[in-house]
């Protein structure tokens, strides 16, 4: 029931906006308008710098750029389709070597290796009194 009112409110609204709209009277453009408009606009570009949209110099630059843009996607390209180098995945036993070879060294060990003492090397037999 309220979804009805609120939808025939707004079209009345609208009918009354529409209405209002119609009744206005037509501008009068001045004869002069497009050619004042035209001449505004060309000013306006011609000081708005060398790298225009519109202008020819700014449309060399752009397709300078895109021309560019190719040629290093081409290039790129041969470069991985043509490399003869044959590319391998390691071997779990090589990556397993160098891991070990890697965390093993003295450079990486946090406590340094224990000294030999002559207590550890001694038996109970060959202590002195």
């Amino acid at each position: 029931m309220m979804k009805m009112e609120k939808r025939q409110k707004a079209t009345q609204e609208a009918q009354k906006t529409l209405a209002i709209l119609d009744a206005l009277e037509p501008l009068e453009v001045h004869p002069q308008f497009r050619v004042r408009l035209m001449e505004r606009i060309e000013r306006e570009n011609s000081a708005s710098g060398w790298l225009n949209a519109g202008s020819s110099a700014g449309m060399t630059y752009r397709f300078a750029f895109i021309v560019l843009l190719i040629i290093v996607n081409v290039g790129s390209a041969l470069v991985v389709f043509f490399n003869t180098t044959e590319q391998r995945a390691p071997l779990f036993s090589d990556m397993r070597t160098t891991i070990s070879d890697d965390y093993s060294s003295p450079t990486f060990a946090y406590y340094e290796q224990p000294a030999a003492y002559s207590s550890d090397t001694e038996t109970m037999e060959t202590r002195t009194p």
